[in-house]
């Protein structure tokens, strides 16, 4: 130390300036001081060094290959809107890519143990926790940027392929869904392997979310990391084993010194709000494996006849509202249930959207049910596709095997799409059931119900 160096009072804590003593680095003062303009720009300065060691490994390239080919697949087929495209790229990005993430960043925290350059690491006077995060942060960097060309190669597969038009906002919310999922597998594996110093720990967590993969038809939809409704429980809890991996590794670095301060109360916080978030989600839902809401029971507790008043429900649009069927008196309804998992329920909207337009004026009012298990699926189509009618989710809905759907049980099918076609007094009139249901029928059926109820 220079002669003219400011000397600590006894059990004060020395200035931060690159000073290590017996070798080992000072850490931050407290997790705030992580995050100070300087050393967010030094740990971004690491970062952009790790992003770029993570760009020319090995188990990136594979990674993105083959989600790669997995996006041309889903893209690129004929007739592929760019709503349906996005959803499958999501799709295909949590499940495929973030297992392949689970494998990149596993190998990613043992890097220096492979290669044995972990003295050089360490003998830079940042402390460990800086290390630690700007590391993961350099690689979560290139999972983004990653995910952001393949969403780009899959709009240009889409257009090209798909023959549709380019809708930049269902690759927008494709990216947004991704992001939670991507950081929480990411943190569990890279954090795993820090810790146990072995990429098996992170075999750990490739195998936990394959099991929540195969599981999910058995499993409660609170426990699926994909879905956005769920994004506030995994982003908590991917911070927190963050910064627990970042406070406990290496701890002998820091010699005499604590960890940064609040860091502790930082994790305690983390899990604390995803316990909420948790609680947020699985209070109003129905979900038979965790819990069944009674509202929801008794709308599936009806049943459709022609001849006899249709099913009604209370359901969310895509504006965030409650429709219901009694709101639209003296109407003709058309109700359409559809999934974005059955390709040609998902091209009778754009038939609804014509009816709407078309009829619209004649009292004729489309309604479409979607039954998926990812909540903002209607919202997202609706928005993505400017459709104006009304577009609710079943938030009961489970989708394996069978399906398994208030609303499905209550128009008494198995199969999508179906589409019921009403009188003016909301009676059933006509049921097109998947096998019988399509474009041209579904507009026969509503004129000749038109010419039997006039304006």
């Amino acid at each position: 130390m220079p002669d003219n160096a400011p000397l600590a009072s006894p059990g004060s804590r020395p200035a931060e300036t690159g000073y290590t003593e017996a070798g080992l680095s000072l850490p931050p003062s407290s997790v705030f001081a992580l995050f100070a303009p300087a050393r967010l720009r030094l740990m971004l300065k690491m970062a952009r060094h790790e992003l770029m060691m993570g760009l020319r490994s090995a188990e990136f390239r594979v990674a993105f290959a083959l989600a790669l080919v997995a996006v041309l697949f889903s893209a690129g087929g004929s007739g592929t809107t760019a709503s349906l495209a996005g959803y499958r790229i999501w799709n295909t990005i949590t499940h495929l890519f973030g297992f392949m993430l689970i494998v990149w960043f596993s190998a990613a925290a043992c890097r220096e143990m492979f290669t044995q350059s972990e003295p050089l690491v360490f003998s830079k006077p940042q402390s460990s926790e800086m290390l630690v995060l700007a590391r993961f942060v350099g690689n979560f960097l290139l999972a983004c940027a990653a995910l952001a060309v393949l969403l780009v190669i899959g709009a240009t597969a889409q257009v090209i392929g798909g023959g549709t038009p380019f809708v930049p906002s269902a690759y927008g919310h494709a990216f947004r869904k991704s992001l939670v999922p991507l950081f929480y597998l990411g943190s569990l594996s890279f954090s795993m392997s820090l810790l146990f110093r072995t990429p098996v720990a992170g075999a750990v967590v490739g195998l936990y979310w394959i099991s929540i993969l195969l599981g999910r038809n058995f499993l409660a939809r609170v426990l699926s990391i994909s879905y956005s409704q769920n994004a506030f429980i995994y982003l908590f809890i991917g911070l927190a084993v963050l910064l627990l991996a970042a406070s406990v590794y290496r701890r002998e670095r820091r010699g005499r010194f604590p960890a940064p301060r609040g860091i502790g109360a930082a994790i305690a916080a983390s899990f604390v709000f995803s316990g909420l978030a948790a609680w947020a989600v699985i209070a109003p839902s129905h979900d038979p494996p965790l819990r069944q809401n009674d509202f929801y029971l008794t709308m599936g507790s009806q049943r459709l006849q022609e001849g006899m008043r249709i099913p009604g429900f209370w359901l969310e649009n895509q504006d965030g509202k409650i429709t219901r069927l009694s709101e639209f008196p003296d109407h003709i309804l058309v109700v359409l249930l559809w999934s974005p998992d059955v390709p040609e329920s998902v091209a009778l909207l754009d038939t609804l959207a014509k009816i709407h337009r078309d009829y619209g004026v004649r009292k004729v009012t489309p309604v479409a049910v979607c039954i998926s298990e990812e909540y903002t699926t209607a919202r997202d189509f609706a928005r993505e596709s400017g459709y104006r009618f009304p577009m609710v989710i079943d938030k009961g809905s489970r989708l394996g095997a069978e399906l398994d759907s208030p609303i499905a049980e209550a128009f008494d099918t198995e199969e999508l799409p179906f589409a019921a076609i009403t009188d003016r007094s909301h009676i059933v009139r006509a049921a097109l059931k998947a096998s019988s249901v399509s474009d041209t029928r579904l507009l026969l059926s509503l004129r000749d119900r038109l010419k039997e109820e006039p304006d």
